[in-house]
């Protein structure tokens, strides 16, 4: 089956060279990255303003090296996020590990190249809060450690109202960049 042709506004408001980027990949001449896209791409589909915003949002931080926040609901397509700034950012050539936040440990296999998706960060383990603000904390970007760090959280509400004692300081890096993933019913 032939790729989805890009809507329009897919890449309107991108960086230098960023669009082209992204209709090389779509156009399937990217090999180790349109299978992925082809399959998560039609998940996003729609011209709602939901899905634009999304779109505009999820295009002005793909390729940096920040950690970002996704907020939004069960079924929201939180992973299929992740998994699209993973593709389309700047460890796409290394691999996507998707984690649960309450089984983080300092044992966790992390990838020397890639993209951590932590899932559930409301439920992260207060002992692993600070270690992974110290790993926020340390240079990213090419050269540097190579991992670029995605949390997911189900609750819309700031993360301290889920977890009280959740670390302030850990809180503030990861709302700076947070994207709010609306469910299916309001990207319709």
């Amino acid at each position: 089956a032939p790729l989805p042709r890009r809507e329009p506004g897919w890449a309107t408001a991108s960086p230098p060279g960023y669009a082209a980027s992204v209709t090389v990949v779509l156009d399937g001449r990217f090999d180790d990255r349109a299978g992925l896209l082809r399959r998560l791409a039609p998940r996003l589909a729609g011209r709602s303003q939901p899905v634009r915003c999304l779109r505009r949002q999820m295009e002005g931080m793909a390729s940096l090296w920040i950690p970002v926040l996704l907020r939004g609901g069960p079924g929201s397509g939180r992973s299929t996020v992740a998994e699209l700034l993973h593709v389309l950012g700047p460890t796409a050539k290394g691999e996507l590990v998707p984690i649960d936040a309450a089984g983080l440990t300092e044992e966790t296999r992390l990838p020397r190249m890639g993209t951590v998706h932590v899932e559930g960060v409301e439920k992260l383990p207060r002992r692993m809060q600070g270690w992974w603000l110290e790993r926020l904390r340390a240079p990213a970007g090419p050269g540097a450690a190579g991992v670029r760090w995605i949390a997911s959280t189900g609750d819309l509400r700031s993360i301290r109202d889920a977890a009280p004692d959740f670390e302030p300081e850990l809180e503030h890096i990861l709302a700076r960049f947070a994207i709010p993933v609306s469910t299916l019913r309001e990207r319709a």
